[in-house]
């Protein structure tokens, strides 16, 4: 075997020098946090930025998160507004200027209680004025409640004086007060622009004697174009149920007169607390066309007809029989993006004036119930996969119908399922699963050809590329005057991932071009990978001599300053002084006619069973191996001279190629052999060719040489290794990729060093420095240590898909790839470039590891990994921890500059001789707990967690009958029967009366 492969290469090596390296194809603001936008919100905690961002004149997405709060009533935490301090005297606490476009999301409870310090000052009359040209959206999950202390002021929470105000998702604005009395305030204050409730719920609240006031306040003096759309939410107005119930000019919606009558658009909504028409108008007329009111208390249509009422009143389409009955229900949950916390799990929801969302639950993985995620300030994780289960309460006068399960959708996570809790009508749960991001199988990336002088080069994506959105380039080394030849230059590229895809540990990277070794890291967050590629500007032949002929005369070649020769055939010219051919190049002559074709060679293309004659033009069936002359015509034939339709295992063809001279040259018939036209090992002439239209057109038949040269195909796609990267490793492997090989063939490779006499067989081996090595791939059939047998079953052709850092790479003829590498010198890998560590990550409940390990233990050494925080007791709880793992650089190396440390994959930080990773939070696993209250349906009972989980289930126990009313002479009475276990009423019955007549 060894002697027949070096026999091989020998032969092959000394056609490398004839090709040429090859490039390979491959497969300000000073919020907390945030931007200000959807996606990325300013997220606040203090009244101070929400009125700075409110007051700024541009377009901000704000998210309250919380709220600094100075004060606690009756166990509630609210904040002190002081004059001077956080408002003036008698003026809006906090104004939306003309221009600005704000979103405000409350997602906490807040409880303003404004203060004076003197009899001179005065609060506020309204917490947030909207300006003419401005606008603000308010939405969220939380409640903005404010304590007015004066009788003598409006008193409004938000004020539109003419901008645009939107009220949506389930935010309250709470104007119940609890500390002052003989107040009044008015949720929403209106003298002009346009305000639209969609959503939340608004609650006014009187406590002084026979005020006329309303949840929505509208000024006497309107300005022209002034619109209320209410197409949703609850307003509510609370009296003071000591002094003022019955009060009907205090009432959700308090109608002046023609101008505020005009300016209401009702669509939707629920309104308790009574509805007025102070012109004695019919409130039919504050609907849009084809609304109705419904009588909630009475369950009917409301008589429109009525000027006022005191009624529990929903707006529905006309023609609705039963709206307190909620047959359907929407979801929608933000967007990806926009998920900082598991809070922003919480979803809006329709119909928001029938229901509210309860609570929700986070649990880990898809269709699970059972793994709690108790704190929703947990980071969201893209790369995590959730459940949540959505609790929704019907509101007072609402039941869900008995399908409701059935006609739920959601937008923004995928639909599992939902149920009515064991049959009730007033719980809905619904669970929705968010699947994880897609992980990135693998980046193409075409590295740019830097040539001397160069200052920059761009990495681009090759191919598809699906999830990966961008890709830039910043090179660490080349210096301003230029890139210097035979020199190596990192470039830093930094990849990042689309919405819905994320970089993982096994995403992998393929460099097209010429390289001399890579690493990759990822963020934590799998949104970025950055891969540090080193770039070689390699040696450029300079022609330093002249054409020289060569022993055998049939090729000319010349050296290059560095020793390397080119050599090409000769380009024949006929010299009628001398009545010879005389090369253009190296002036070598020869005997022969005027513009002669000398000689004919001819590489017959293998067929490959299943293939047809059409297939391939002539040109690609025939390669020709001479000048002056093409291939113009092929037909192949069976040997009964019948038509090829499909080539065949195991069968012999013919067939006659026709060769036509270019303009001015014909085939000399005295120099020209048959012999020796089809010189490949597959086929043979057939008798004498013949010449024809004055020697120009040359027509040959050949036959296969025997029936093995027709086999199956066998297309192998190869990966080969980086080695400049490898310095101080074990060689690594070459690939066979995306190849499914026959039974009984197997993929093998051998490596030699300094040339192909010299095979590594040392399993302990290290790549050298300045080292030439040569790796040869190659197929082994069965048991066979023969290089060629493979070739005698299969026709095989081989693509390096990536050719690593090799210099030459070549397919000969189906034998195999041969690749030869160059190792830098050892002063060019003094600098460590890439550290790569490895440590046990930490899980909830164990043990912290205490050892690491490397890629390279040659070039840096590991020691025993620091964890912050402490361990104290010997196991990770709840909470991110940092490990902290010191590397030292072996001798003679050190840390470059720019080195990318990683851990586990993820890029990493390095300080003070330690790399250090910070891995994501750990959650305590969740703990059912099952109370003591028996849940049931109409066959078992059981106690149950929040999280849904049962425990205890059991059969219902049946009791003896139990009187509930006995019988008398003239009554019948009633008996039941109840688990004995949890109470479910299980039977009832009826006791006839006791009279009997005489």
């Amino acid at each position: 075997m060894r002697k027949q492969i070096l026999s091989i290469l020998l032969c092959l090596v000394m056609v490398v020098g004839l090709f040429p390296t090859m490039a390979f194809a491959a497969d300000g603001s000073g919020a907390t946090t945030g931007s200000g936008t959807k996606s990325d919100p300013y997220c606040v905690s203090t009244y101070d930025e929400m009125k700075r961002l409110l007051q700024t004149r541009a377009s901000y997405y704000i998210k309250v998160v919380g709220m600094d709060n100075d004060v606690t009533v009756e166990g509630v935490p609210a904040r002190l507004l002081k004059v001077g301090r956080d408002f003036e005297s008698a003026k809006p606490a906090i104004d939306i200027p003309y221009g600005a476009n704000h979103h405000l999301e409350i997602a906490t409870d807040i409880w303003f209680i404004p203060r004076v310090e003197s009899e001179d000052d005065y609060i506020f009359s309204n917490l947030i004025d909207v300006e003419s040209k401005s606008s603000l959206e308010i939405t969220g999950t939380g409640s903005i409640r404010v304590d007015f202390d004066t009788p003598l002021t409006v008193n409004s929470i938000i004020y539109n004086w003419g901008g645009e105000l939107t009220i949506d998702g389930s935010v309250t604005l709470n104007g119940i007060q609890c500390i002052y009395s003989n107040i009044s305030t008015r949720p929403i204050g209106i003298s002009g622009g346009v305000t639209n409730i969609k959503g939340g719920y608004i609650y006014g609240y009187n406590d002084m004697s026979d005020e006329v006031t309303s949840a929505i306040y509208f000024s006497n003096n309107l300005a022209t174009g002034t619109a209320l759309n209410i197409s949703g939410g609850t307003i509510k107005q609370v009296n003071n149920i000591t002094n003022h119930q019955g009060n009907e000019n205090s009432c959700a919606l308090y109608v002046d007169d023609d101008n505020v009558a005009n300016a209401i658009h009702l669509t939707g909504g629920t309104f308790e607390g009574g509805m007025k028409m102070a012109n004695g108008k019919p409130l039919s007329n504050l609907l849009a066309a084809g609304y109705q009111f419904y009588d909630m208390s009475a369950n009917t249509v409301l008589d429109g007809s009525v000027s006022k009422t005191q009624k529990k009143l929903i707006v529905t389409p006309t023609g609705v029989d039963n709206p307190t009955v909620i047959d359907n229900a929407s979801l929608t949950v933000k967007s990806l993006n926009e998920r900082k916390t598991l809070s922003d799990l919480a979803c809006s929801y329709s119909p928001n004036n029938k229901m509210v969302l309860d609570n929700f639950f986070v649990y880990k993985g898809l269709n699970n119930t059972s793994d709690t995620i108790k704190d929703k300030d947990t980071l969201y994780n893209s790369n995590q996969s959730y459940t949540v289960m959505y609790v929704f309460k019907a509101n007072e006068g609402f039941v869900f119908s008995s399908d409701i399960e059935n006609n739920v959708t959601v937008t923004g996570g995928d639909f599992w399922m939902a149920d009515t809790f064991g049959g009730s009508t007033n719980t809905l749960r619904v669970f929705v699963n968010f699947p994880g991001d897609t992980a990135i199988d693998s980046v193409a990336l075409n590295v740019p050809e830097l040539k001397v002088g160069d200052t920059s080069g761009d990495f681009t994506l090759s191919g598809t590329n699906t999830g990966v959105s961008a890709v830039t380039t910043e090179w660490r080394d080349i210096p301003a005057t230029g890139a210097v030849e035979s020199t190596s230059y990192r470039a830093l590229v930094t990849l990042k991932a689309e919405d819905g895809y994320v970089f993982d540990t096994n995403t992998n990277v393929t460099l097209i071009g010429d390289y001399w070794g890579s690493s990759t890291g990822i963020t934590s967050d799998g949104k970025t990978m950055t891969v540090l590629v080193s770039v070689r500007i390699l040696h450029k032949h300079t022609f330093s001599g002249e054409w020289q002929i060569a022993s055998t005369g049939n090729v000319h070649f010349r050296e290059y300053s560095c020793g390397a020769q080119e050599k090409e055939p000769h380009t024949w010219k006929y010299n009628d002084a001398t009545g010879k051919y005389k090369c253009t190049k190296c002036n070598y002559e020869i005997d022969g006619g005027k513009d002669s074709i000398t000689s004919v060679l001819a590489y017959l293309r293998s067929p490959i069973a299943g293939e047809h004659p059409g297939d391939y033009t002539a040109a690609e069936w025939v390669e020709i191996g001479g000048a002056n002359y093409k291939v113009e015509h092929i037909v192949w034939k069976n040997m009964d001279d019948t038509d090829v339709t499909t080539f065949e295992s195991g069968e012999i063809y013919k067939g006659t190629v026709t060769f036509k001279a270019d303009t001015g040259f014909a085939f000399d018939g005295d120099r020209i052999y048959s012999d020796k036209i089809f010189a490949s090992s597959n086929a043979e002439v057939v008798g004498d060719y013949t010449l024809a239209d004055g020697g120009t057109t040359l027509t040959a038949t050949f036959k296969l040489k025997d029936n093995t040269v027709v086999r199956p195909g066998l297309q192998v796609k190869v990966k080969l290794p980086t080695l400049n990267d490898k310095i101080g490793k074990s060689l690594p492997v070459a690939e066979l990729v995306g190849t499914t090989l026959p039974e009984n063939v197997t993929f093998t490779y051998n490596v030699y060093e300094n040339d192909i006499s010299t095979e590594v067989t040392d399993p302990d081996y290290k790549v050298k420095p300045n080292q030439k090595y040569f790796y040869l791939v190659w197929l082994k059939l069965g048991e066979s240590t023969d290089i060629t047998e493979i070739t005698k079953k299969y026709n095989v052709s081989y693509t390096v898909t990536d050719g690593g850092d090799a210099e030459t790479c070549t397919d000969f003829l189906g034998h195999g790839v041969l690749a030869m590498y160059q190792t830098p010198d050892a002063a060019a890998t003094s600098k460590i470039s890439s550290v790569a560590l490895t440590v046990t990550a930490p899980k909830y409940g164990e043990a912290p590891a205490t050892s690491a390990t490397g890629a390279n233990n040659t070039l840096y050494t590991v020691g025993k990994p620091e964890w912050s925080p402490a361990v104290t007791d010997g196991k990770f709880g709840a909470g991110a921890y940092t490990v902290s793992i010191p590397v030292t650089a072996a001798e003679g190396y050190s840390f470059d500059a720019n080195c990318l440390y990683t851990v586990n994959g993820y890029v990493a930080t390095y300080a003070d001789g330690k790399v250090s990773y910070t891995f994501p939070a750990l959650t305590a696993p969740h703990e059912h707990s099952y109370g003591t209250d028996w849940k049931y349906d109409d066959t078992n009972h059981w106690h149950e967690c929040e999280c849904g989980d049962k425990a205890d289930i059991a059969a219902h126990s049946a009791s003896e009958w139990i009187i509930d009313t006995a019988a008398t002479e003239t009554a019948d009475g009633t008996k039941h029967k109840e688990c004995t276990v949890c109470k479910k009423v299980l039977e009832t019955a009826t006791i006839p009366a006791t009279h009997t007549h005489s």
